[in-house]
């Protein structure tokens, strides 16, 4: 095992990690920095991001950050040198500098890998297979968002190495998000992030000048796209601080409308949203447009003139919303 693969694979045992320290994670729990005394569990597992994020102090933590907490190191060579020894794991050569790109083995100063050869090239072999037609896309959508087909995608968890049949979601030139095929995968083991932290995926709607869907997975705003609409995903939970700051630099030109999962993560980040969105005085609406189903995408494959229908209920709504406030806004200069 080499230095990248064996980072990834201690990566990959977060979740196994907090939960030998007595944390569930399908729930809120209480925040682990040592700074923050956390009366209100206020911090979340992120599978996709392979991080713990806390919705009140920032911490953003992944593996390696709670070893070091946990163990007193900050030394990032040590931190490394213990992660290897709790899991067992010896490199076919010991390169032992301090990384610049966290524990990736990249050298300071070193910029981030550019994937657009290899979008291209899984784009090229999206033929290959139908796996975006099941999930409701259409060709257009695949094309406009170069969607893309690995055959043999590899990655490890507690098991060892693992090969997916995969998609492929770019979410920018550095950064994409790979979608495991196989429909019967652990929850651990469908989605993998190569690049980095994902950033909000497709910004761009928001200067479309329409109205826009704020969803949280890629594939919940390319469900939105798929039946007329424009969407913008977070991505993470994690992005909420980051997409507040976008929208501050580049205001949207149509009106937002908030439908995240419905869950306590998403709820949390729907009234963070909700009340940043107030103070820059940006019009939006929220609503569910997934009921009754878990997620957009899901609503789109089982009932696809439904979930239209509802999608455009929504369009409707907020435009609705957007013409009675310019008329109270013309009854107060009367």
């Amino acid at each position: 095992m080499n230095r990248e693969q064996a980072v990834d694979f201690i990566k990959d045992q977060l979740e196994a990690y907090l939960k030998r320290k007595g944390i569930y994670t399908g729930e809120p729990f209480a925040c682990l920095s040592p700074d923050h005394q956390d009366t209100d569990p206020s911090m979340i597992y992120d599978q996709a991001l392979r991080k713990v994020h806390c919705f009140v102090c920032k911490a953003n933590y992944d593996i390696f950050d709670l070893i070091g907490i946990d163990y007193n190191l900050n030394n990032p060579t040590e931190v490394l040198e213990k992660a290897y020894e709790l899991y067992r794991i010896k490199l076919q050569k010991m390169e032992m500098e301090r990384p610049g790109s966290k524990y990736m083995g990249a050298k300071a100063g070193e910029p981030p890998k550019d994937y657009t050869d290899y979008i291209r090239e899984a784009h090229a072999r999206v033929g290959e297979t139908d796996y975006f037609q099941k999930r409701g896309l259409s060709q257009s959508t695949i094309e406009r968002f170069l969607l893309g087909y690995e055959p043999a995608f590899t990655t490890r968890d507690s098991t060892g190495l693992r090969i997916w049949r995969a998609g492929i979601i770019p979410t920018g030139k550095f950064t994409y998000t790979v979608r495991n095929m196989d429909p019967h995968a652990l929850k651990t083991e469908r989605i993998r992030k190569r690049g980095g932290s994902s950033p909000i995926f497709n910004p761009q709607a928001l200067q479309s000048g329409k109205p826009v869907f704020i969803v949280e997975g890629e594939m919940d705003a390319l469900s939105l796209v798929e039946v007329g609409a424009e969407a913008t995903a977070l991505a993470s939970p994690a992005n909420t601080e980051p997409f507040i700051e976008h929208i501050k630099k580049h205001p949207p030109n149509g009106g937002l409308i908030l439908s995240l999962d419905n869950d306590a993560t998403g709820q949390e980040t729907t009234a963070k949203l909700a009340q940043e969105l107030k103070t820059l005085d940006i019009s939006f609406f929220q609503v569910n447009i997934s009921e009754p189903y878990n997620d957009p995408n899901e609503a789109l494959t089982e009932d696809r003139e439904a979930f239209a229908r509802t999608v455009q209920e929504a369009l409707d709504a907020l435009g609705n919303q957007e013409e009675e406030q310019q008329e109270m806004s013309c009854e107060e200069y009367q």
